[in-house]
């Protein structure tokens, strides 16, 4: 069995033998992480292992990036507010 989840969270279950995993209406850039169950293998690891694919395509990152739309002022204040955090602890650093 193949599954693949979709940004908002629903589960589709794909038949291997037909062309249904190539799915339109995926916004972005990145592909969906897909998984194959082995034989014998546990739903627990099964679950263990599509949770870490997921995180390393960076599928939560962006889920919460587009939770909310930011305006560019926004979008740049907080930049530079990380650049600042980011100076300041480069600075702490040094001085120890």
């Amino acid at each position: 069995m193949t599954f693949r989840v979709r940004l908002d969270g629903s589960v589709l279950r794909l038949n291997e033998n037909t062309n249904e995993d190539r799915e339109t209406g995926f916004q972005g850039t990145h592909a969906m992480p897909v998984i194959k169950i082995k034989d014998n293998e546990s739903f627990e690891g099964a679950m263990k292992r599509f949770k870490k694919t997921c995180e390393k395509a960076g599928i939560l990152t962006e889920l919460r990036r587009r939770e909310y739309y930011d305006k560019p002022s926004i979008r740049k204040k907080k930049k530079e507010a990380a650049s600042r955090k980011r100076a300041l602890k480069k600075l702490r650093r040094s001085m120890n």
